[in-house]
């Protein structure tokens, strides 16, 4: 599977006002539902791309995946683009999946690394993350 997500202002914002996807001036709390937050992962004026391979043998699934994201890209071009290199980040994880009867165990094992965070040279940031998640499906 691979996503390319593109949340920037259009090019032709040079001509004409807009603001990034999921930002209005009309609606300073940005848009929800029931207080939920409405947008996609990578935010306000970001992109990203995110590759991802699936194995599945009988109840079993493997994944690997890999994604990068630009945040915020809209600001680092209105306002650091000279001043500053990219607010990027990258991941790569792993994924198993295995069904019992009704019970579906899922671990997951991902690092990714945050390079110029705040559009800050060199403050990089590395996070391990490990996940465990046990479901019961009712039937």
């Amino acid at each position: 599977m691979f996503e390319h997500t593109t949340l920037m202002r259009s090019n032709t914002s040079q001509y004409r006002p807009a603001e990034s996807f999921y930002i209005h001036n009309a609606n300073v709390h940005g848009y929800t539902n029931q207080g939920q937050i409405l947008g996609a992962g990578p935010g306000p004026g970001s992109d990203m791309d995110y590759l991802s391979f699936d194995w599945i043998k009988g109840t079993k699934i493997k994944n690997l995946f890999i994604q990068r994201i630009n945040l915020n890209e809209d600001y680092f071009i209105r306002a650091v683009r000279d001043k500053a290199r990219h607010d990027s980040e990258y991941t790569i994880g792993y994924r198993h999946t295995q069904t019992f009867d009704n019970f579906v165990f899922s671990g997951q094992l991902l690092t990714s690394y945050r390079f110029n965070r705040y559009y800050v040279e060199s403050d990089d940031l590395f996070n391990l993350g490990i996940g465990v998640t046990v479901r019961y499906l009712l039937k």
